[in-house]
Parts: C-alpha cells; structure tokens; sequence
C-alpha cells in the first residue's frame, strides 16, 4: 500500500515538473516573439556536434552556390551556414525604407562584366534583407544566379531604427523582446528563407568595418578566392563613420569593381561620398552612361548626372542643393588598381584578359 502511494505521488510530481517545464516554455516564446515550433528537442540537442570537414561537411553545405560562399561557411563558419537553422522569427517585409534600385543594379552589373568576370558581391548594411532578396532575384533573372552574395550587417539597427521604436510608430519595428535586444537578424534569416533565397545568399553578423577588413585578410592569407566586384553600401549614414566605411569598401574592392549606395540626399552620406572621390579619383563615367541611365529609368524627373569626375548620383535634383529621397551613387576602382599583396601580378593579368 504503501510503495503504491509512493508512486502515485511520483507521477504526480513529475506531472507538474512537465507542466511546469511547458509554461515556461511558453511565457519564454512569448517574450520573445519566438514561434513554438522553433524549440529543439533535447534529444536533438544531445547530437549537436561541430561539423568535421570531411564529407558530410561538404554534402550539408553542396546546394549553397557561390565559391566564396562555400569558402567563407568553411573558413570562419565552422562549416555552418546560419541560412540551415530552423527560423525563430515570422517573416516581415515591411520595412518602407529599402531604396534598392533593380534596374541601376543591372546597369553596374552590365558595366562590370564588360572587364571581369563576377563571382562575388558584398552588401553592407542589410538590415532586414529586402535589398538582398531584390539584388538575388536579379542576379537569377540574368543568369547570375551562381554569385555569392555575401551580407554584412550586426543587426543591431541604427540611430534612427532606434527613434522608431516606439509604441505608436510600429511596436515590432526592430522586435526587442524581453531582454530588449533587436530581433533585426533573425528576421533577416526568415525574410531570405521566406523568398527562397538562402541557396545564393551568406549573412555575416558583424559590423561593416569588421566584415570588409576580414574579408581582405581572408583574401591576402589565401583563404578566400575572390574580393567582390561590386560592394553595395548602406550602413552607418554618420558623417565621418561612413568615410571609414568609403575607405573600407574601396579596400576590399576588386579593380574594375563598383562602389554604390542610395541615400545621396542624407548631408552626411553626400559630405563623405564627394569628399572622398575627390582623393581617390574614380574611374570617368562612360559616354552616353547617364542617357542610357535615364532611359532605363523611364525618364521623367530621374536623372543621371556625374557631379565629379567619376560620381555618378542617380535621382531627382531639389533645389537648391539637395536630391531626392533615396538617390543613389556610384564609382568605378580604376582596374590598375592592384591589391597590396603577393598575389597582384596574377590578379594583373586576370584583369588583362576579361573572361
């Protein structure tokens, strides 16, 4: 009688252990907008290990397309692609501010592949993805579809997305939670999954400046096959911290390559971009470049005009200094401008002969 209570009190404590254990569970997904289905059992935590680099490594990883891709998940992702984990946040695509433009975007590419072949482009800044899922979309529409496109953002929001974090202006707009921390790179993760994009795109959490100066060593210690030939910037939008940035990304970018961002009416992004062109002398717009712009554009009050030698800004003129909300940028790296490191005379004659 006595072993038979013993045992039914067991049960009913461990009853309340399971019970106790869901509701925990579930004030934790509420707290922080997790969806229930994004839990792992324990058991499957038990088998998580390190990948090894041998073959299952590589088979995990074999749908990913892109060399660089592949180069960066094996070389300073531990062999993980962060775009494999389940989704712990719901898709949300409206953001308003992703000024990304498709048809400027086929223009540069266009104008690079006339000198190198393209294989890898970097964004900075890409918050929630919208521009990278648009800059994908793209790449597959004109047979590009096997470029890695590597985005680089700390998901930490800036300035701004701060300001607009508030209860009367889109309560979920960077998704702190509980423990008040942005949910801006899950988000992201979900947002590229939601598109079907995750074959062609690779997140890096960390700052503009660390991403671009990483990727450099990466190249100059061989553990990386590519710099990009194209590096869209969005990131800081601070007078003086998007020099920094100007300056990195020319770094990192391969001669030839192109350098643009949107955002030309921001005071600061305008002082730092024509300050900076002014010292590293771009590559002159081509003839008939800001015509054909135009067209593409379909006209109307967009415009194409190179306002220094080799800045071109895309957008409308509002008197009597100022542009259009979102009007874009761009330069060229003149393509004798060899990367500082024991690989230049090879690089050299890649440039010299265009595939």
């Amino acid at each position: 009688m006595f072993g038979r209570r013993t045992a039914q009190f067991m049960a009913l404590v461990a009853a309340f252990l399971v019970l106790g254990t869901c509701l925990n569970l579930l004030l934790l997904c509420l707290s922080t907008d997790l969806e229930p289905s994004s839990f792992v059992t324990l058991s499957a935590l038990r088998g998580v290990q390190r990948p090894s680099p041998g073959r299952a490594s590589r088979d995990k990883n074999a749908r990913k397309v892109g060399e660089v891709n592949r180069e960066l998940i094996r070389e300073i992702l531990l062999g993980q692609d962060p775009l494999d984990a389940r989704p712990v946040m719901r898709p949300d695509h409206t953001y308003q501010f992703t000024h990304f433009d498709s048809k400027l975007f086929s223009f540069l590419l266009e104008k690079v592949s006339s000198s190198v072949s393209v294989s890898f482009l970097l964004e900075v800044g890409s918050f929630k993805g919208g521009s990278a899922i648009q800059a994908a979309q793209e790449l597959k529409r004109t047979g590009l579809g096997g470029v890695s496109l590597v985005c680089v953002d700390p998901g930490t929001g800036g300035v701004n997305d701060w300001l607009r974090n508030v209860e009367g202006d889109r309560p979920s707009h960077l998704l702190t939670g509980g423990l008040g921390r942005p949910r801006v790179f899950e988000t992201f993760l979900a947002n590229i999954l939601d598109k079907k994009q995750g074959d062609q795109i690779l997140p890096l959490q960390m700052t503009g400046l660390v991403g671009m100066k990483l990727l450099k060593k990466l190249f100059e210690a061989r553990r990386l096959s590519s710099l990009p030939q194209m590096v869209y910037l969005d990131a800081a939008h601070e007078k003086g911290e998007t020099r920094l940035e100007l300056e990195a990304a020319w770094e990192v970018l391969s001669p030839c390559g192109f350098l643009w961002g949107d955002d030309f009416d921001w005071e600061a992004v305008r002082s730092d971009v024509s300050d900076f062109v002014r010292e590293v002398k771009p590559v002159p717009a081509g003839d008939g470049d800001a015509a054909r712009l135009r067209s593409l554009l379909g006209g109307g009050e967009a415009s194409a005009e190179e306002i220094l030698p080799g800045l071109v800004v895309v957008g409308s003129r509002v008197p009597p200094t100022g542009w259009s909300a979102g009007s874009a940028w761009y330069l060229q790296k003149p393509c004798g401008a060899v990367p500082h490191d024991e690989r230049a005379p090879a690089l050299a004659e890649q440039i010299a002969q265009p595939s």
